[in-house]
């Protein structure tokens, strides 16, 4: 069996789930001793796709994301197609979709609806199999894409990547909450912002997402706002050693597929709250600290509770415990399994 990898998503972003999700995949076939190839497209990751192995680079052609996967090998028996962003094979093979969420069908309007909906489901009708990385996801994807019931379906959560642990020697910052990664929209950093007026001795540090905007701190007062920086664009290990320093981390977002950084501050001993969106709750449990409902007050209030030193350690050990169900290797053994069988029906 050789497993041909689209990786379109890594000329659409630096980072982000969907390339971890990838990247860990590649790791993982490699390891395994898998037969695989990656195609990049354009300057995706220019000059380091050793990093890559066997595979082959295309130049990028006009809307290269919307078009069909270029398969060039002559022989593509035994083959099964991955995407990595809801592409099809432009040869008739068996493919496997990820499904990760549906922002675009809650969120977005207007064309880049119409075609991201046109694109995810012509991948979707095309696939042997799908994969959902939770069960919020495959809900979701049965409400959107009904007649998806009559495919193979299977459920295969994301793990997390070994970098985030418990590090002791690392003094934990009573004062410091984090946010990590895109601030717009649906993932409602704005409520966070303003529950900081509410929380006086606190300090909130973004991790990702891009520099912070004049206009997301406009409905806050200029003191709280200076309590509000940017820690920048940081690699694993140094987001580990954020988990480890900071008090907790504020997950506030209203719609999730999955939620990797809350399992990955849960590994690395930081407790949680979050909002009560279903797949994040799904991934948390009881490890997490809910807020009522999402106001700036209720979230002030949630993350207060984690003053109770008992209560602090009590979902400190619980996320930690939870965590370790969650692994890129269980993961990806199941990928493989859906792969082989997806191989073995069609020859």
């Amino acid at each position: 069996m050789q497993v041909i990898l689209d990786g379109i998503i890594y000329s659409l972003q630096r980072q982000g789930g969907i390339s971890v999700y990838f990247d860990e995949l590649r790791t993982h076939l490699a390891e395994s001793g898998v037969d695989h190839r990656v195609l990049l497209f354009g300057s995706a990751f220019n000059g380091s796709r050793a990093e890559f192995g066997q595979g082959r680079s295309y130049r990028a052609r006009v809307f290269e994301r919307y078009r069909k996967c270029p398969i060039e090998y002559r022989n593509t028996e035994g083959s099964v197609f991955h995407s990595s962003y809801y592409r099809i094979p432009s040869r008739q093979m068996p493919s496997v979709v990820t499904v990760h969420d549906f922002v675009y069908e809650k969120y977005i309007s207007g064309p880049a609806r119409i075609v991201h909906n046109w694109q995810k489901g012509m991948a979707i009708d095309r696939a042997s199999a799908i994969i959902c990385i939770s069960e919020s996801t495959k809900k979701d994807l049965l409400k959107f894409f009904p007649h998806s019931a009559s495919k193979r379906i299977f459920v295969i959560p994301n793990g997390v990547s070994e970098v985030f642990q418990r590090d002791f020697d690392v003094i934990r910052d009573r004062s410091l909450i984090l946010f990590v990664g895109k601030r717009d929209g649906y993932k409602n950093f704005t409520t966070l912002a303003k529950a900081l007026c509410h929380l006086p001795t606190y300090r909130l540090v973004c991790i990702g997402g891009g520099p912070i905007s004049e206009g997301e701190l406009a409905e806050i007062s200029e003191d709280v706002a200076c309590r509000i920086s940017y820690g920048g664009l940081v690699s694993s290990s140094e987001l580990n050693r954020y988990y480890n320093m900071a008090h907790c981390l504020v997950y506030p977002s209203l719609y999730e597929g999955f939620g990797l950084p809350v399992i990955e501050a849960m590994r690395a001993g930081c407790p949680v709250v979050s909002s009560n969106c279903e797949a994040v709750v799904e991934v948390g449990g009881e490890a997490l600290t809910i807020a009522a409902d999402m106001c700036p007050e209720s979230l002030a209030a949630a993350v207060r509770k984690l003053e109770d030193p008992e209560y602090y350690k009590q979902h400190v050990e619980s996320g930690y415990t939870r965590s370790a169900y969650y692994s890129w290797k269980r993961c990806h053994s199941a990928t493989l399994e859906v792969y082989r069988s997806v191989s073995e029906q069609i020859q």
